[in-house]
């Protein structure tokens, strides 16, 4: 389980934590990921979290006797050594992270700083998926595109089986009636979306679905290619039916 926050003001307020339980949550958790932060506030919160070594740093003095137009005075100088404390990583540090690092904290360990693996650049992650889609697996070496990947995707040949929510006791005729009533409640906005799609040609909804995929939010929720075409038909009904801000979209 891996729990997602922006910030700790998330975490509470009205309804929410109080500012005691919200640190006690968060110090529950044995492994931390921390991004790269962009409030000052959770910078320092996670610089102080990061804790701090101790670094060697130098001094440098000089002394001169005598008069400051005299060419015979004496002057002498000296480097001093001492032990100082410093922020395993600074705040301003923490924020100009690139995009491609994260930090991995974890209890009874020091701190990691590494760097991410995104599944579409990884070749390791990416042969799995071309194991078990024949599109992919056509490019060879190559890495796929993201419009390669959508529509990979899109088509089900990522897709995953799942097994039935239902005990193996349980009759087809149980589980036809257990879903009757859902079935009826979502017909009618079924039958909607169907109207308004029954004039798109193939190539239309395959384009749409291409992109709009990029706006899922959820890809992972989406098991099946009928889920992908659903998602897509609401979002493209509400895009060009549906009012917004007093006009009504026009097909295009």
């Amino acid at each position: 389980l891996l729990t997602i926050i922006q910030s700790k003001s998330q975490l509470e307020g009205e309804g929410l934590y109080s500012k005691a339980d919200a640190r006690n949550m968060i110090t529950n958790h044995e492994v931390r990921i921390i991004f790269p932060p962009g409030d000052d506030q959770e910078a320092k919160d996670a610089s102080e979290m990061l804790g701090y070594y101790t670094a060697k740093a130098q001094s440098v003095s000089s002394n001169y006797s005598g008069h400051f137009l005299s060419v015979s005075g004496n002057s002498s100088g000296g480097t001093n050594t001492s032990d100082q404390r410093r922020a395993l990583m600074m705040p301003q540090e923490l924020k100009q992270m690139p995009s491609t690092q994260a930090i991995v904290d974890k209890q009874g360990m020091p701190p990691v700083l590494c760097e991410k693996v995104r599944y579409y650049e990884d070749p390791i992650f990416i042969e799995r998926l071309k194991e078990v889609s024949p599109s992919l697996a056509r490019l060879g070496s190559q890495l796929p595109t993201r419009a390669q990947l959508d529509a990979a995707r899109i088509s089900g040949e990522l897709e995953a089986p799942t097994p039935s929510l239902f005990p193996p006791s349980l009759h087809a005729n149980e589980i036809q009636e257990a879903t009757h009533d859902h079935t009826e409640e979502a017909s009618s906005s079924a039958d909607v979306l169907v109207d308004a799609f029954a004039h798109m040609s193939e190539a239309e909804i395959d384009a749409a679905a291409l992109a709009l995929a990029a706006k899922l939010p959820d890809h992972a929720a989406m098991a099946t290619h009928e889920d992908y075409k659903a998602a897509v038909q609401e979002e493209f009904f509400k895009m060009f039916f549906l009012p917004s801000k007093g006009a009504l979209h026009a097909r295009i």
